[in-house]
């Protein structure tokens, strides 16, 4: 039997894009150490951090305000804010966090409602 997989609406990553990124490090216990990088566009409006999936001296992962996404110029890790949430608690944990993990993360820290809800023993997508 083929297992049903669910789409999370973009209404629900339009929410996260509106967290202010800071907010999202404190909480994760990430010091960001400068805020202008190289000249691309990318690194000019970017926030460089310690990256947290590999041992470093210096910042190497640039995390982008405007598109809200990260590269990692050491380890190659890259993705959305959803993505580094993830990967970050999963190294701090040393754990499997899922996305579900994630979600409730959100919940927890910044008041972010599940997407999906359950009815009738079913969960629907919102």
């Amino acid at each position: 039997m083929k297992k049903k997989t669910y789409e999370t609406p973009q209404s629900y990553f339009d929410k996260i894009n509106d967290i202010s990124l800071t907010a999202i490090f404190h909480i994760l216990g990430i010091k960001v150490e400068n805020t202008r990088g190289g000249k691309s566009d990318f690194s000019i409006h970017a926030y460089y951090v310690k990256c947290p999936f590999h041992r470093e001296k210096t910042a190497s992962l640039a995390f982008s305000r405007t598109r809200r996404c990260f590269s990692c110029r050491g380890c190659g890790q890259s993705g959305t804010v959803f993505d580094f949430v993830k990967y970050t608690l999963k190294e701090q944990t040393r754990g499997d966090y899922d996305n579900v993990g994630v979600y409730k993360w959100f919940k927890k820290h910044f008041g972010i409602p599940l997407p999906w809800e359950k009815r009738n023993g079913k969960f629907i997508y919102k």
